[in-house]
């Protein structure tokens, strides 16, 4: 279903967004995808904060 209640076009070839992945320029793919954004988020804060971490031991 599309956010407006509608369904889908099955013959459009996109079947939407069905996870969200952490991605660092520096590490690549980080942990498993989310299957919701907000829970992908919170995962990004996480791995910035590592990477600030790793600069403030320096």
């Amino acid at each position: 279903m599309k956010p407006s209640g509608k369904p889908r076009d099955p013959a459009s070839g996109c079947t939407g967004r069905t996870a969200y992945a952490v991605v660092c320029s520096e590490h690549g793919d980080v942990g498993q995808p989310h299957h919701v954004k907000q829970l992908a988020e919170p995962a990004a804060t996480e791995h910035r904060q590592e990477h600030r971490a790793a600069l403030a031991t320096h």
